[in-house]
C-alpha cells in the first residue's frame, strides 16, 4: 500500500490527510513473438534495429516475457556469449 498525503489549507494550522491506496498487481498480457517483436521495432530509432533483438532477448531472460511455446525444441536456444 502506499500513502497519499494531500494537503489541507484553509484553517489556521495547515494539517494533512492521508489516505492508504491498494497497489496494482502489474499487468501481463498474451501476444505472438511476432507482435513484441513489432512493438519493440516500433519504438526504436531508424538505424538502430540491433537493439530488437538485444532488447528481445533481455525480455526473455530477465523473466520479464515468457515464452509459452515448446522450449524443448533445440532451435529455440539463445547463445549467451
Amino acid at each position: 500500500m502506499n500513502t497519499v498525503i494531500t494537503p489541507s489549507v484553509g484553517r489556521a494550522v495547515e494539517t494533512v490527510e492521508t489516505v492508504m491506496i491498494e497497489n496494482r498487481a502489474p499487468t501481463s498480457i498474451k501476444t505472438t513473438l511476432y507482435d513484441l517483436i513489432v512493438a519493440i521495432q516500433d519504438a526504436v530509432e531508424p538505424g538502430e534495429e540491433t537493439l530488437v533483438v538485444s532488447t528481445v532477448v533481455h525480455l526473455l531472460c530477465s523473466g520479464q516475457a515468457t515464452f509459452l511455446g515448446d522450449t524443448s525444441d533445440p532451435s529455440l536456444t539463445v547463445p549467451l556469449d
